[in-house]
């Protein structure tokens, strides 16, 4: 891990646990939200179940999106960009990839999202924009 970026979560008492966990639900929650709102046709199925988002395509692919308490981390699987795992950087306000601090999860997610707009012709879908 790079020395110069500041990790808000290493710490191990209950108190920051339960921040942690509240931040995860709450980003997920608003993933969620983002991505159910503008129904693109392309999903099959969006569900968050116990920090779990879970997002379902048509082409029998999925994003997975979730909680690892012990490291403190939220963790992406994509069907595109593959696994990457994210530390909440509190300076930046972001969750940052541990292997690449340039890459953030929201900027990931509003791409690939807008790629499959673009790849299905759906101009007249909203794009996402998590910030």
């Amino acid at each position: 891990m790079l020395n110069n970026f500041y990790n808000f979560f290493q710490y191990s008492n209950n108190n920051n646990l339960s921040f942690f966990i509240n931040l995860v639900s709450n980003s997920l929650e608003k993933i969620f939200n983002s991505i159910d709102k503008n129904n693109y046709p392309f999903i099959k199925n969006i569900e968050l179940n116990d920090n779990i988002l879970t997002i379902d395509l048509n082409n029998n692919k999925t994003y997975i999106l979730n909680i690892n308490k012990i490291n403190k981390q939220l963790w992406l699987s994509s069907p595109f960009s593959g696994p990457k795992r994210f530390e909440y950087d509190k300076k930046t306000n972001q969750w940052l990839d541990i292997n690449n601090y340039k890459i953030n999860l929201y900027k990931i997610l509003n791409n690939e999202f807008n790629n499959l707009i673009k790849q299905n012709n759906l101009i007249s879908y909203k794009k996402l924009n998590l910030i």
